[in-house]
């Protein structure tokens, strides 16, 4: 009907639901009327009335309304967390529906006072085994962990109140029963011979500090089954009262988060620890690149597509993805789509999907994984391919291996507005490391790096420092360059004056007028070189030497510096003990704007003046785009193409050069060269908007094993 408005809301907080999200539905239009006495007003609304139906929904993608039921219990909360009963109804219903008749899902106060969750079904066949572990496992795949009920229980009937409605008061006495099970359930555990006693005795603490008489997993993380951190803190305080030896506070729990680790830690306390601090000297080592994996535009995913787009001089720019701006604008509420329908768009190297994502291979419930903001998405998935493709993948859990990746604040929250804390977790740049960490147990130092242009580039010598300082023995380094649509704004505004009108990359050209945007996702995995040919790694290339540096006080505070780009390359030839003669390719920053174009290529010239042979330059951004905090990253992908292939590509979008490269020794090369010498030496540089720049010096390794 014309002028009326449906929608899903946030019974909290009177806010959109996001799409998928269970809410409440209403209607909103002149045929509310304001004397209703269920319409109310909504901030989103105006002053127009809105219906609140009473009825449960949610919104779907193609925006149909999915209903689930009338609105007969409110939400409540759990530990701090919101919790909506008919959505773990709903979920179990899906999957495990044909197994029962009823389901019933409501909170209720344990033994310690605290609110908890109950689910009661009731199957269809009466002798039907118990489906509690089937719904534990569904809730957890499906649902985050805080809506895990703290107790199943199967009924054969459910009560009724003499009014003809479900019995509730009943039913929490039902399941309560199970609390005085859970005390005598830490019994039956000294009866079995396949634990230790430590593991034995922690059980025993553990259940009694639980809410109900749940089988207790050894193997599995306390939160995996539903065991909060309260809990976790009535668990601790037993221990410490018991004067358990080996465990210091609640913090091992957390270190050491299920109960065979637990044991572990403290069967072990009376064998000395080995010193696990790091050697702070430097050693000096060469770092190898023994892995690698990416996402780029074309769904080039291998350095041989890589090298093809390089030799055919292919240029992936072109118009945003059409099924991706679409799934965009479907997310918008109706102010935000009026704000971007008018704004104009940019052309770039685009990804032609950041949506699909495997979230039952990490773990991770569809409900969680819903709010996980792109960036997240593709990292994981890259960088466990980098590990597998490294052969480091069942190693490196427990090892002290560093996470380091360039990524900017992913702009997620335009589409999910959740304050959930799986959403703001989801959406968090900072927590792009911790995925990986946290899934493969690394120990390693872990962090994001942020220096604009240069951030990927800049991850990259800190993990080889790390790895040379001794803080790591590996390292897996990243950039994530990612758009959720083309709108100008932000640095690609054509009001910065960095981007090429005509969205075309002509680095070092004479008519060289901006850069354009690119999107794509980097890991690569590093480790010293001695151990790399011991355990028979297959070497993409070596690390010689890396430097870094900062801009300082210059013309303006964006403004780049000849002067401290050609100190931080020659510090990196330092750094590697290479001669600024042995080197043969550059893959420069490029970024084929006309005063940062000039400012390279004569910091080079000051640099590479003496060079016998000629020094060729190599711009991937002509290509590629600008991959912003990937671009740096992109740029040692290149070289390793070239290492692998033997050759020297030539340059899209090349036809005369800069005035700059006149009588100077720098070439870009206009046709494919062949490469005859055995060790090639090759600089990566990157310069970031935020005056960081680095330079980073890699050499080939000829005797390949796997």
């Amino acid at each position: 009907m014309i002028g009326i408005l449906t929608c899903v809301v946030d019974p909290i907080t009177k806010m959109l639901s996001p799409i998928g999200t269970i809410g409440e539905f209403c209607i909103c239009g002149p045929t509310v009327g304001k004397g209703d006495v269920k319409s109310t007003s909504l901030d989103f609304t105006g002053d127009r009335p809105v219906f609140m139906t009473g009825d449960y929904a949610r919104m779907l993608p193609d925006r149909n309304v999915d209903f689930i039921g009338r609105k007969d219990l409110s939400f409540f909360k759990v530990h701090g967390f919101r919790v909506n009963p008919r959505e773990i109804e709903f979920i179990v219903t899906k999957y495990l529906g044909s197994k029962m008749d009823l389901v019933h899902v409501f909170s209720a106060k344990d033994r310690f006072d605290e609110t908890i969750i109950c689910l009661i079904y009731k199957p269809n066949d009466v002798g039907e085994n118990d489906l509690n572990s089937e719904i534990r496992n569904i809730i957890k795949a499906r649902l985050p962990y805080y809506m895990m009920p703290q107790i199943i229980k199967k009924v054969a009937a459910v009560p009724i109140t003499k009014n003809g409605k479900t019995d509730l008061a009943t039913l929490k006495q039902m399941c309560l029963e199970d609390q005085k099970i859970a005390q005598r359930f830490s019994e039956n555990t000294s009866h079995n011979t396949s634990m230790t006693e430590v593991e034995k005795m922690l059980l025993k603490h553990l259940s009694n500090s639980l809410s109900s008489s749940s089988p207790i997993d050894v193997n599995t993380n306390f939160r995996d089954q539903g065991i909060h951190s309260l809990t976790l803190m009535k668990f601790a305080n037993t221990l410490l009262n018991e004067k358990v030896s080996g465990f210091e506070s609640v913090a091992d729990l957390f270190d050491y988060p299920n109960i065979k680790l637990l044991a572990q830690k403290i069967e072990s306390v009376s064998i000395s620890p080995k010193s696990t601090m790091p050697n702070k000297e430097k050693r000096e080592c060469e770092i190898a690149i023994v892995g690698v994996a990416f996402r780029l535009p074309k769904n080039v995913q291998t350095l041989a597509e890589l090298w093809s787009i390089f030799e055919t001089e292919k240029c992936l720019v072109d118009n945003f993805p059409g099924e991706r701006e679409a799934d965009f604008i479907s997310r918008l509420d109706e102010q935000d789509f009026q704000a971007y329908k008018n704004e104009k768009r940019f052309k770039a190297a685009f990804l032609s999907s950041i949506d699909k994502f495997d979230n039952e291979f990490f773990g991770i419930p569809a409900s969680e994984a819903k709010h996980l903001c792109p960036e997240h998405r593709l990292w994981m998935e890259v960088a466990t391919e980098a590990l597998l493709d490294s052969g480091l993948l069942s190693e490196v859990q427990g090892k002290k291996c560093g996470v380091f990746v360039a990524i900017s604040h992913p702009e997620y929250e335009k589409i999910d507005r959740s304050n959930e804390a799986v959403a703001v977790v989801g959406r968090e740049g900072s927590m792009i490391t911790r995925r990986i960490s946290y899934h493969y147990d690394l120990k390693g130092p872990a962090f994001i790096v942020d220096t604009a242009c240069s951030s990927g580039l800049v991850a990259f010598h800190e993990a080889c420092e790390a790895i040379r300082s001794g803080l790591c023995d590996s390292a897996i380094v990243g950039g994530v360059s990612i758009y959720l649509n083309s709108f100008q704004s932000g640095t690609h505004h054509e009001n910065m004056g960095t981007i090429s009108p005509e969205f075309c990359c002509r680095a070092f050209d004479e008519k060289a007028n901006g850069t354009v945007a690119g999107e794509g996702v980097i890991a690569l995995i590093l480790e010293p070189l001695e151990k790399a040919i011991q355990d028979q790694r297959y070497i993409y290339g070596v690390v010689k030497g890396s430097a870094i540096n900062n801009v300082g006080r210059s013309n303006g505070i964006t403004a780049p510096s000849k002067s401290s780009q050609k100190e931080v390359i020659e510090s990196a030839l330092s750094d590697a003990s290479i001669l600024p003669s042995e080197i043969r390719v550059i893959e420069t920053h490029g970024t084929g704007t006309e005063l940062g174009d000039v400012i390279e290529i004569e910091a080079l010239k000051s640099v590479f003046k003496e060079n016998p042979n000629p020094v060729v330059l190599g711009a991937s951004k002509a290509n590629f785009g600008h991959l912003n905090h990937a671009a740096g990253l992109l740029g040692v992908l290149k070289v390793l193409s070239i290492f692998m292939f033997k050759e020297i590509p030539p340059t899209v979008n090349f036809e005369k050069p800069n005035r700059a490269l006149i009588n100077s020794n720098l070439v870009v090369p206009s046709d494919k060269t062949r490469i005859h010498e055995e060790n090639l030496v090759a600089g990566v540089s990157a310069y970031g908007l935020s005056g960081t720049n680095v330079h980073c010096v890699l050499g080939n390794f000829s005797n390949h094993a796997k």
